[in-house]
């Protein structure tokens, strides 16, 4: 197989990986600046906004430079953390911001960068704020939504988010979904729910991460979507520490 289609979409990782590689001096100049606005921010309003947009690049950092490149950027930016979560707490159900702020906390555990509001109970309530919000939420945004509740072990709000009515009452060992990406989704809340073996799922996770590039070139797939169900994966059905998520994802993909 060619390793780029003729539209220009890359379909491999490695076309993909020495794309970002080539980017990626500016999105590291794009983050310092993003730091130096939070700290210089007069309001905890603008400072939300930039959490929000930190962590839409981070994820794509963590992956392609290995999460100590990101660390340096998430530790800047904890110190105000607290206070963003406040502010969007005294917002009420405000589902980009909350979504938004579930996608940051999300890089930090993955790369192993402790957090004040690393409790599982505190992110679920998110998770049910986003889910009573569905109706104003994009495609995309819901997808991400869904992904989130993948790596929270949360598989039971999964049908809220993306439909297609209740979840299958059983586990098939061994299924690909190539580019479908909601009956991927569906298929590991199924896997976690019922616990299955990580073997049984493997199929449909190499299958996913082979048809990320694709998918992220016709943004139908996010970062942030790949840090997800790479921690569902990892955490939820392998067993593994969730602080090791990005590194381990970084050296499968690069």
């Amino acid at each position: 197989m060619n390793q780029e289609a003729s539209s220009g979409i890359p379909v491999t990782w490695p076309v993909l990986i020495a794309e970002c590689r080539m980017t990626m001096p500016d999105r590291i100049e794009g983050l310092d600046e993003l730091v130096q606005a939070v700290v210089t921010a007069k309001t905890s309003v603008l400072r939300l906004r930039e959490f929000v947009s930190a962590a839409q690049v981070l994820p794509l950092v963590a992956v392609v430079s290995g999460p100590s490149t990101a660390n340096a950027v998430l530790q800047s930016l904890n110190p105000y953390l607290e206070s963003v979560i406040e502010l969007a707490h005294s917002k009420g159900n405000r589902p980009v911001a909350w979504l938004g702020l579930l996608h940051y906390v999300d890089v930090c555990q993955c790369c192993g960068v402790n957090v004040t509001v690393g409790d599982r109970v505190v992110e679920v309530s998110w998770l049910q704020r986003i889910v009573e919000a569905r109706p104003n939420l994009t495609r995309e945004e819901l997808v991400g939504a869904a992904m989130a509740c993948l790596g929270l072990g949360q598989p039971e709000l999964v049908p809220q988010l993306i439909g297609g009515g209740k979840l299958p009452t059983r586990f098939v060992p061994g299924e690909k979904f190539e580019f479908n990406v909601e009956g991927f989704i569906r298929y590991v809340a199924v896997a976690i729910r019922d616990k299955a073996e990580p073997e049984a799922v493997d199929p449909a996770w190499r299958s996913f991460l082979a048809a990320f590039p694709r998918k992220l070139a016709t943004k139908t797939l996010t970062w942030t979507d790949l840090l997800w169900a790479a921690r569902a994966m990892m955490e939820q059905i392998e067993g593994r520490p969730v602080g090791g998520t990005a590194q381990a994802l970084h050296d499968l993909v690069t």
